[in-house]
């Protein structure tokens, strides 16, 4: 069956008033490059980590008479493109003239296409997957003799525009969401900061002298004692937890029965602390099983302790300091269950109390985590809508 108003093509069907064009053919990296430090104070310099993941959203940018090394040149109509790692999806298109790292590509475009349809097709899978073929593997960098062979479906200018338009909505809409989050959380701070402020009547504690805390231990060699028995123990790693969750609640390994001598049992409701990696940064359990040693584990609070509150607690900058300062001079961050036992805490005495500070500040982490899930569901659907418009099977003339 002929799938009218469409052509095939090396790349697959197009529709038929579309081209096939090698990217190399539409835009080239420009070669422009500066001495930063001879640039006058408000020029912005962008360094790879000024530009968000996958948003093109700039997150800051360093005054160019600090930086002192060669910096690449672009103006508005460029389009950016992160090549170091680029994976991380780094894409930019500026409004204003500025100077950027050199891993980072500044793309000058070709009179076939507009600096927006370029913007979109840089991110598409086709380019990203080419990209991808890199020089490196602690930090890849993508070859422009590799993606400028990409090969692009190009529609006419004027679809260009109108699939541009329809993107940059969606970029705006994921921008506004990002916005929001950002006021969310800006809203929680001080409301924490307030809320957790000692006041009259509150106690002030020692966690050691309240709190059971305790190291995690590991069966070695821990391949012995894995086992894929669904009745198997829980097995609770740093990687089970979600960056933005303050909860564990489930594990991708599972331990024998045996292994329980060797290790730490935690039950549903202890808290988790890493003494490593997110340094101090709490987790509720929701699960039970056993820790290994990069864990220390928050257990016996419940008479002094609402859960919650505790929780948000040991996630002030109170507490942070805390162990900062006790950590001093150690050249690797690192908590041990000593420096927690003698952190200062401040609680209500009433259990209630507690409570409803807790429950106020989890209302404000429901709201963004609700944002944040619509999020990460904009961006699914504008990588949807991208391999929809780019490739020419949904039209929008």
């Amino acid at each position: 069956m002929k799938n009218e108003g469409y052509k095939q093509t090396e790349i697959g069907l197009i529709p038929e008033n579309w081209e096939v064009s090698f990217l190399g053919n539409l835009c080239v990296p420009s070669k422009k490059r500066v001495f930063a430090s001879s640039l006058n104070d408000d020029t912005p310099c962008i360094e790879l980590e000024h530009i968000s993941v996958g948003t093109g959203r700039i997150l800051g940018s360093t005054p160019a008479k600090s930086v002192i090394s060669q910096k690449a040149i672009f103006e508005p109509g460029d389009v950016l493109f992160g090549k170091l790692r680029p994976y991380l999806r780094k894409f930019l298109l500026p409004k204003d003239n500025g100077i950027c790292s050199t891993e980072i590509w500044v793309l000058k475009k070709g009179k076939t296409i507009t600096s927006h349809y370029l913007y979109y097709t840089v991110q598409s899978e086709r380019v990203i997957s080419s990209a991808m073929i890199s020089i490196g593997t602690k930090m890849p960098r993508a070859e422009w003799t590799v993606v400028s062979k990409t090969q692009i479906p190009l529609p006419p200018l004027s679809e260009q525009a109108a699939i541009a338009e329809a993107l940059t909505d969606m970029d705006a809409l994921i921008a506004h969401t990002e916005q929001l989050i950002e006021k969310k959380k800006a809203i929680k701070k001080g409301v924490m900061q307030e809320l957790l402020r000692p006041k009259e009547g509150w106690v002030k504690v020692k966690v050691g002298n309240t709190i059971k805390v305790s190291r995690g231990g590991s069966p070695r060699p821990i391949q012995d004692y894995l086992t894929n028995d669904p009745n198997g123990i829980n097995w609770i790693k740093i990687g089970d937890t979600r960056p933005k969750s303050r909860f564990i609640d489930s594990t991708n390994e599972k331990i024998v029965a045996e292994g329980i001598r060797n290790s730490r049992v935690v039950f549903e409701g202890d808290l988790l602390l890493s003494n490593s990696m997110s340094f101090g940064r709490p987790y509720i359990l929701r699960i039970g099983g056993c820790i290994h040693d990069g864990w220390l584990v928050l257990q016996d609070y419940q008479t002094d302790f609402n859960r919650e509150f505790l929780y948000y607690s040991l996630t002030s900058t109170f507490v942070l300091n805390q162990y900062l300062n006790m950590a001093a001079g150690s050249s690797v961050l690192n908590l041990n269950k000593e420096i927690v036992k003698n952190v200062i805490l401040y609680k209500p005495s009433s259990i209630k109390e507690q409570e409803d500070i807790a429950n106020s500040l989890s209302a404000l982490d429901e709201q963004t985590e609700l944002l944040e899930t619509k999020l990460q569901k904009l961006k699914l659907q504008k990588l949807g809508m991208m391999q929809a418009l780019l490739t020419g099977k949904i039209r929008l003339v």
